[in-house]
């Protein structure tokens, strides 16, 4: 069964720790990164790791608690950026759930109904230069629109829709790190 769509972000609170004392996996650097905007801002640095062999079966719940709806959280990825650093504007063909761990994140969020679906299938696809230029394109567009906008502090989590496009923007001195987990859409309701 398909997760519901949501017309705005979730937004809760998880104890980061609780779910990280007892973490093994392991982590290597994405040297193949995909998406459909440039890696990453000019400012500040930005790095992406792939972890492997890893579960969050306390995460899974929290979130299954707020969405009241069981799921299951699969492809993690730890982003590390310093100050000024985050992602361009994009949209992931996946819901999100993104979890902050340190330091602080600013996410501008616009609604999933803004992009059409000649855009969701060019995300879908192979990537090329031109549907790469007709995606920046779009964003370039749609960048003037209002957006939610929603800063993370250590423990807070936040859900995004399939295709919602969204930017990051790492706050504060020292190190963000947030990690990103695909919300499975075959996940089987409570």
């Amino acid at each position: 069964m398909a997760l519901p769509s949501m017309s705005q972000p979730i937004i809760g609170r998880f104890d980061a720790w609780s779910c990280l004392s007892n973490l093994t996996g392991t982590a290597d650097e994405s040297a193949a990164f995909q998406s459909d905007c440039g890696f990453g801002r000019t400012q500040g640095d930005n790095r992406i790791f792939t972890i492997s062999n890893v579960h969050f079966p306390s995460m899974e719940q929290a979130i299954s608690n707020v969405l009241a709806q069981q799921v299951r959280l699969s492809d993690p990825k730890v982003f590390v950026q310093t100050d000024g650093g985050g992602l361009e504007l994009h949209c992931d063909p996946v819901s999100v759930v993104t979890w902050q761990i340190q330091s602080s994140k600013t996410w501008r969020i616009y609604d999933a109904a803004l992009v059409p679906e000649d855009i969701r299938a060019l995300r879908r696809a192979q990537a090329t230069p031109l549907a790469a230029q007709l995606l920046s394109e779009f964003y370039g567009t749609l960048a003037a629109r209002a957006a939610m906008e929603v800063t993370l502090t250590p423990g807070d989590f936040l859900v995004i829709d399939a295709y919602a496009p969204h930017e990051t923007c790492a706050k504060g001195d020292g190190q963000s790190i947030s990690m990103t987990l695909e919300r499975c859409d075959d996940a089987v309701s409570q």
